[in-house]
């Protein structure tokens, strides 16, 4: 049995409360009418009723006292409104879905989520307190009642919460029941919203797990969202401009009206400062729309769907373009095939010798300062070539990370060692600054081919964009997804580091200082379209008792009433 509305402690006092009240008031002193009779029959009652003026006399009914006490205790008891549940010791979970998908209207005009909310409150009421949790699954899990915690704590907490700009975090909330009803006879799991459940998943939860889906109202439609934006280097291969890909969903995405910006300022096709826009339509209910040859700068790219529908926070996406200024490279005299290389190369800038430059390409036998490519002889230099990598990195994980970064794969060295009658070998080194050291010998067309391999140009290429250290390209940011920062970055990179997950869309803040826009890409909001759970329900199998409870004060109160009619009580 459940009390739903007051705990047993609470039940506990107030019915000795009433307990008391009722002893005090059978105790108290009746006054009769007096009415004058010619007989002394009462002569005994008449001196008693004649004594000193008292409150109260001595309890002198004790049956009419308990059943006055078990009318007032039935009233006590209903408003406890108990609930026997045929499923005693099992434990319940109500989910509460917070994600974007729930910020939509419903058929009839009313606002989801406060209806789920509501629906959350009555069913987690209906539930044994010391045996219910409720868990808000917005960007992420987090209980709002826990187990034993008063009901009336919930509405409280429920007060000022809203759909957030997130994936559904249901999965991740039953995940974690998983693991904590391991050592439960049972457990049923009330999920009170859209969230997604993947099908699989339901199949790997333990046995004891039972997971419902509360039912709501019918939703007005599925709307058009933006599910998908990314950013890739251009097409056309100038380095400093990238292409956009924005992909719309859901019913007449093909004819969707959508607007963007840059910076604030609107891109028109064809004005010829942004490029070119291209949409097409792959199915239906998919558009694509390709924004060419955009600069890249830095500026924040805005795309905004015209006309609202029940899905509003997937009708707005941004992303911060990445900054791809050339590479300002400084060559030394008399490195022509180098100079050859770079200057085929659209993402480098040759600047006059001495000139302002982000690294330069150089002879050196000793050290040299600032970022370079260096041309080292062979006699000073163990190493074909040497990487110097900034302190703080392992060289052992950097050397193998550079042998695809930077392209060394690419190099027969067998055939280089062959030539050159020694070992062709490779080295890592902690130092101030990023350099690549090269023999010099190598550049020697007469005695190696290298430099008219396919290689060569391979090499010197990206190594002059790990050396320029550029910021990183981030081909898209969604809430809930790792950034894909090795994914579409163009530098290489000789380390993985562990990539920050956007909780939700917005803005994140990096590491670095950095702040870049997070945008909503959750097709499970746009498309409206939960998965079918084990069943729907309202509240979980058992019985009110409230109702029968009224009839019984009821019928004793009836009771009372014929007694007293009959002379037989007090």
């Amino acid at each position: 049995m459940n009390l739903t509305t007051l705990g047993p402690l609470a039940f506990g006092l107030g019915l000795l409360g009433l307990a008391a009240v009722l002893f005090a008031l059978q105790r108290l002193r009746v006054r009769h009418e007096e009415l004058p009779v010619v007989t002394t029959l009462f002569w005994r009652e008449a001196v008693e009723e004649s004594r000193a003026r008292v409150l109260t006399e001595r309890f002198r009914h004790p049956w009419a006292y308990l059943l006055a006490l078990a009318i007032a205790g039935l009233l006590w008891f209903a408003v406890a409104a108990p609930r026997l549940l045929d499923d005693v010791g099992r434990h319940y979970t109500v989910l509460l879905d917070g994600s974007a998908g729930m910020a939509l209207v419903d058929a009839d005009g009313g606002a989801r989520f406060d209806r789920a909310r509501a629906a959350a409150l009555e069913i987690a009421a209906q539930l044994p307190r010391e045996r219910t949790d409720v868990v808000w699954c917005g960007a992420s899990p987090r209980t709002l009642l826990a187990a034993g915690e008063a009901g009336a704590l919930l509405e409280r907490r429920m007060d000022g919460l809203a759909p957030e700009a997130a994936p559904a975090s249901i999965e991740r909330a039953l995940r974690q029941v998983a693991v904590e009803a391991q050592d439960e006879l049972g457990r049923t799991v009330v999920v009170v919203g859209d969230g997604p459940v993947a099908a699989d998943l339901i199949e790997r939860l333990p046995g004891q797990i039972e997971v419902r889906r509360a039912e709501l109202p019918a939703v007005a439609g599925a709307g058009v969202g933006i599910v998908a934006l990314g950013v890739s280097p251009a097409a056309s291969g100038t380095w400093t401009r990238v292409d956009v890909l924005v992909e719309l969903a859901g019913e007449g995405a093909p004819g969707a009206e959508l607007s963007a910006s840059l910076d604030g300022v609107a891109l028109v096709a064809g004005d010829g400062l942004h490029g070119s826009m291209d949409r097409s339509s792959a199915a239906p209910d998919r558009s694509q729309l390709l924004l060419r040859d955009l600069p890249a700068d830095g500026g924040r790219l805005e795309l905004r769907l015209g006309s609202g529908d029940a899905t509003p926070l997937d009708d707005v996406a941004r992303l911060d373009l990445p900054r791809r200024p050339r590479i300002r490279v400084d060559v030394d005299p008399g490195l022509e095939a180098i100079a050859a290389v770079l200057a085929a190369d659209d993402a480098v800038l040759l600047v006059a010798p001495g000139a302002a430059s982000d690294l330069r390409v150089v002879r050196g036998d000793g050290e040299v300062d600032g970022p370079a490519l260096v041309l080292a002889s062979s006699e000073l230099q163990e190493e074909a070539i040497l990487l110097t990598h900034r302190e703080g990195l392992d060289s052992g994980a950097a050397l193998r990370a550079a042998l695809g970064e930077l392209g060394l794969d690419r190099i027969d060295a067998t055939e280089l060692a062959s030539r050159a009658g020694r070992a062709i070998s490779v080295g890592a080194r902690p130092g101030p600054e990023r350099q690549v050291a090269l023999w010099e010998e190598l550049l020697d067309p007469e005695r190696f081919d290298l430099v008219e391999s396919r290689a060569f140009p391979v090499l010197v290429a990206r190594s002059v964009r790990w050396l320029a250290d550029q910021d990183p390209f981030l081909p898209y940011l969604a809430a809930d997804r790792p950034l894909p920062r090795r994914l579409a970055d163009p530098r290489p990179q000789l380390t993985w580091q562990l990539a920050p997950v956007p909780a939700v869309a917005g803005e994140l803040q990096l590491a670095d200082g950095s702040t870049h826009a997070v945008s909503l890409f959750d097709q499970s909001a746009t498309s409206l379209q939960p998965a079918d759970l084990a069943g729907v329900v309202t509240a979980p199998d058992g019985f009110d008792a409230v109702t029968w409870i009224l009839l019984l004060a009821l019928a004793l109160t009836a009771l009372e009433w014929w007694l007293v009619r009959r002379g037989r009580m007090p």
